[in-house]
């Protein structure tokens, strides 16, 4: 995963899920930012969400899979 890869799927992920959220990157994508590229393709985050509903979960889910495509 590079740094092109990585400003994608947040682009993606962003758009799709429409709503003010915290995003903290983690796990190798995170590494990525730092210069140490290792081989993986997925992307590691956690997820805070300003609007305080459990509905809302079924939107990140949503969001995250249409930006894996």
């Amino acid at each position: 995963m590079n740094i092109k890869q990585i400003d994608r799927f947040f682009e993606i992920f962003s758009r799709e899920l429409g709503e003010d959220a915290l995003v903290i990157l983690t796990g190798a994508g995170a590494g990525a930012l730092w210069g140490r590229i290792r081989p993986n393709f997925d992307v590691d985050f956690e997820v805070t969400l300003r609007r305080k509903s459990p509905a809302l979960w079924t939107r990140v889910e949503t969001a995250a899979a249409a930006a894996a495509q």
